[in-house]
């Protein structure tokens, strides 16, 4: 099941909105018409900074990692986000398309 609440109403719930992230509740955060945003747990031991996709790591044992590559493009996004350059890379009209955006991403990585 997903949540979908407005950026005020998360501010004003975030313990709830936490602990509902907490039990697998996907958690999206609409801020106006532009972003919709995901909140999901990372453990911090799941998440590294590697020097390239060749790890000795599986899958498994890292559940999250950031290359070089990644960060790079994480940073020309921030800067897109701060030119007002960003563009909107998906529209959703319902539950289910945002579950199969999220999806296919995940399928990317």
């Amino acid at each position: 099941m997903a949540t979908i609440v407005s950026s005020s109403d998360f501010r004003t719930r975030l313990d709830a909105m936490f602990d509902l992230a907490d039990t697998g509740e996907q958690i999206f955060i609409k801020h106006g018409y532009k972003q919709l945003y995901r909140l999901a747990p990372v453990e911090s031991a799941a998440v590294n900074v590697v020097e390239d996709d060749d790890s000795d790591q599986t899958d498994e044992e890292v559940e999250a990692y950031f290359t070089p590559a990644m960060l790079a493009k994480i940073d020309q996004m921030m800067d897109d986000y701060r030119a007002g350059t960003l563009e909107i890379a998906a529209t959703f009209r319902s539950e289910e398309d945002i579950t199969r955006y999220f999806e296919a991403q995940r399928n990317e990585i």
